[in-house]
């Protein structure tokens, strides 16, 4: 059984055409590997202060483009912020 990556993970999509979903893997881009490191920064010191939060939303679209994995590390620090796990400091 194939093991799915990490976000971190470097890895390349599978050219071949499968209908096997273990196969299928959507290449992580270089603003998704970025914006990880911040939010994990900012959950790891359980605060963020507003040029941190305006620096992740840059990162995010800088691109033009919001992909799934950004759309998720998003979410989830928003929700960590809703549930006062990470807190904004001024």
């Amino acid at each position: 059984m194939k093991q799915v990556p990490n976000i971190g993970d470097e890895f390349q999509l599978n050219p071949k055409k499968t209908t096997n979903f273990n196969e299928m893997i959507e290449e992580v881009s270089e603003s998704s590997i970025r914006l990880r490191a911040m939010i994990e920064q900012a959950i790891a010191d359980h605060k963020i202060t507003r040029d941190d939060y305006d620096k992740i939303i840059n990162i995010a679209t800088e691109d033009g483009y919001i992909d799934k994995h950004e759309k998720a590390l998003l979410s989830q620090l928003q929700q960590m912020i809703e549930d006062r796990l990470v807190k904004f400091v001024i």
